[in-house]
């Protein structure tokens, strides 16, 4: 007597393609309009100005930890998700001007951030001294408590220190 096996195992290989060939098979939709949300789009999401077709944008950066320290950064589009997520936004800076890089055209200062300075022509080399007061927000291991708070994603410690927040 002759095994059903071999037949058995052809009808099943069959029946399989047939269905894999059904339900993934059909024609393609061609859209002519590309989804500007996928991967695919570099994430821009239909922004269409023109440092997105120069494959820049520019967005105001807010350093983790120190986001007093915003300045304006031209980055390639495809590295806008990566920044937009860690919360710096899309286009310059609020603040007017640039950090000084010693053109002496700018009364901004680059070591804090957008502080006026009020300098002549000569870069900041950073002489250890505060040039506009007090800092904006105390760093990580900084004294903290009334008139100090702490820098985002820090909390005020119970020894008075500020202390990176976890969890």
């Amino acid at each position: 007597m002759r095994s059903l096996k071999p037949v058995f195992s052809s009808a099943v290989a069959v029946a399989l393609c047939a269905l894999l060939t059904g339900g993934c098979g059909g024609s393609p939709v061609n859209d002519d309009s590309p989804d500007t949300q996928s991967p695919q789009s570099g994430g821009l999401g239909g922004r269409d100005d023109e440092a997105a077709a120069s494959g820049k944008v520019t967005l105001c950066h807010y350093p983790p930890g120190n986001p007093a320290n915003a300045h304006t950064l031209s980055v390639g589009a495809a590295a806008w998700p990566a920044h937009e997520r860690h919360g710096d936004t899309l286009g310059p800076c609020e603040w007017s001007g640039e950090p000084d890089a010693g053109s002496g055209e700018e009364p901004y200062d680059a070591g804090c951030g957008h502080e006026a300075d009020g300098g002549g022509g000569a870069p900041d080399a950073g002489g250890g001294g505060l040039d506009a007061g007090a800092p904006a927000c105390v760093p990580v291991d900084g004294a903290c408590g009334e008139g100090a708070a702490c820098c985002f994603g820090l909390t005020c410690g119970a020894e008075g220190f500020c202390e990176p927040i976890i969890g």
